[in-house]
């Protein structure tokens, strides 16, 4: 990989990772090889693979907010350093760190020595680290202003921080920011020009474009999707493993029709489960697991595009099937034919046709696909979250079209940051299904 920044006194590696654009760096002497790095954010095999050549001194944290620390036990596992936070910063982590970084302290690897310099506001314990004339700002500090900060308490200390110990350094400086591109500190003091000869609410801060782009951060791990997701796939292989000592054909030509309470139960099932897992567990308002409004100049148009693209896969997906005469992958049970008819029609429509897609989005893509984002990336985890979406549905006959549906789905949430764009297209798919399938039956 080819350095960032090089001469003769330090090597600057960057890294841009996962889905929130965080920025780590990797400071490496060129006498000794002699490493720190800079922030563990998500993905962190490309810092385990980077520093791998080194001799890794220290890993320091410019802050504890969680996009920061999304690769941290990944990167302490397999990186033997003592790790460095702000003294303030330091109850986010599992485990006492081997420094408590204040103001003034240094961190030596090889000839390369940083100073810390204690910046609060972004955080309680913000600390920026300053070599030569390389700055590395965290949150606190981007070429355009001022990280964003939680109250005008925040906002007024940030700018304290900034406007005394980081505009005393010289303009030579460059800046290194925990997000987005870099630039030089003289830029960042002629933005802070421009921003303080204007008014202000006294809780307004700068907003980071990089950071608008991307999804609200979810605070529920991987391991509480994987206990929420076991849940109803448990449940899912009992009834299948029950059916194999029951006469199952029977019990279908007995009873056509699907029950709505059944369904409507499952599905309030999941949504218990992202709130219980989520919600509840994290105390967060339900707009973390994407219950906002969407944003974009065409987002109108995406639901609409991704319900066109779905029937149309599914379309050739069933022209596909019909011309090689592969009846095992067809689908087991016509929609209309389980719908039943009266009361039952008209409840099993609102379960599948309005309730279904509103509670499947819901813990789908804003309670599984937000969590595996930042730690697999969003390629990896639209693939994962669509097989499992795909999966829930037990059919081997739609198999292939739900997990294409569940695809277009997850890539609607990223690009609208909002579930409501996903839950109109789902719903639209489904009743069009349903009414379709109803017509087909007259």
């Amino acid at each position: 990989m080819a350095p960032h920044f090089q001469d003769n006194s330090i090597t600057i590696h960057k890294l841009v990772c996962g889905p929130y654009g965080n920025n780590s760096y990797l400071l490496v002497c060129p006498e000794t090889n002699d490493s720190i790095l800079i922030d563990t954010p998500a993905e962190p095999d490309k810092m385990i693979e980077l520093a791998k050549g080194t001799n890794v001194k220290a890993i320091l944290i410019t802050h504890n907010h969680q996009d920061h620390l999304l690769g941290f036990d990944d990167v302490t596992s397999a990186i033997d350093a003592p790790v460095g936070i702000g003294e303030n910063d330091a109850g986010a982590l599992d485990s006492p760190p081997a420094m408590l970084l204040r103001d003034g302290d240094e961190i030596k690897a090889g000839t390369i020595t940083l100073r810390a310099i204690f910046t609060p506001g972004h955080t309680d314990g913000s600390t920026c680290l300053l070599t030569g004339d390389h700055l590395f700002t965290g949150d606190t500090l981007f070429p355009g202003g001022p990280g964003k900060t939680r109250s005008p308490k925040h906002l007024k200390q940030i700018i304290e921080s900034i406007t005394t110990k980081l505009f005393s350094l010289g303009d030579q400086v460059y800046v290194y920011p925990g997000h987005g591109d870099d630039g030089s500190l003289k830029s960042s003091k002629d933005a802070y020009v421009v921003y303080a000869s204007k008014n202000h609410p006294a809780d307004q801060s700068f907003k980071q474009p990089d950071r608008e782009r991307v999804l609200t951060l979810v605070p529920w791990k991987m391991w509480d999707v994987a206990i929420a997701t076991a849940i109803p796939f448990g449940f899912i292989i009992i009834v299948l493993v029950a059916g194999l000592f029951v006469d199952v054909g029977e019990t279908v030509e007995a009873d056509a029709t699907t029950s709505p309470w059944t369904i409507f139960i499952f599905q309030a099932v999941l949504l218990g489960l992202a709130w219980f897992f989520g919600i509840r567990k994290y105390n967060v308002p339900w707009s973390t697991l994407g219950l906002r409004p969407s944003k974009g100049r065409w987002q109108p148009w995406l639901p609409w595009a991704a319900l066109l693209a779905s029937l149309a896969v599914t379309l050739v997906y069933a022209q596909i099937v019909t011309l090689i005469g592969a009846d095992f992958l067809e689908p087991s049970q016509e929609i209309g034919a389980a719908l039943g008819e009266g009361k039952s029609l008209i409840l099993n429509t609102l379960v599948i046709g309005l309730w279904g897609p509103f509670t499947e989005e819901i813990f789908f893509r804003g309670f599984v696909l937000a969590a595996m984002l930042p730690v697999m990336g969003p390629i990896k985890a639209t693939i994962l979250s669509a097989g499992i979406f795909a999966l829930a549905h037990l059919d081997i006959g739609i198999l292939i079209p739900i997990f294409v549906t569940g695809l277009l789905l997850a890539w609607l949430y990223i690009k609208t940051k909002s579930l409501w764009p996903p839950i109109t297209a789902h719903a639209a798919q489904n009743l069009l299904a349903l009414a379709l399938s109803t017509q087909a039956l007259e």
